[in-house]
């Protein structure tokens, strides 16, 4: 909750701004790659190079994240696994929107308060 009243102060709103963009850019671009944009082929394809890089790149911020709010590094790295799966393999779309939704969040937060002026 600290990172969330720190990022909403009047001061920060540019942190805000371009948090909400690489924060919610990266889990919507693996996405919609995953989802629209791979072939069945996916193994030989260019683009998934883009989606792992992406997958690393939220994975190791919603660790991070969970880590702190659980207090422990197995639930917190089982929670991305699943984030993370959900959004890439579900076929169940609302449950896949559910997770990316979540993503953009936690990426976003924590995107913003690494650019706040604490």
């Amino acid at each position: 909750m600290t990172q969330v009243r720190v990022i909403m102060k009047e001061s920060n709103r540019l942190a805000l701004f371009f948090g909400v963009l690489f924060g919610a850019l990266i889990p919507t671009s693996v996405y919609v790659l995953i989802h629209h944009e791979l072939t069945s082929r996916w193994y030989a394809d260019p683009k998934m190079l883009l989606v792992l890089g992406g997958l690393v790149y939220s994975a190791k911020t919603v660790v991070e994240w969970a880590r702190h709010v659980f207090k422990d590094t197995t639930k917190a790295v089982g929670f991305a696994v699943l984030l993370e799966g959900v959004m890439s393999l579900s076929s169940t779309q609302w449950l896949a929107f559910a997770a990316l939704g979540t993503l953009a969040l936690i990426n976003t937060v924590a995107a913003s308060y690494s650019l706040s002026s604490k």
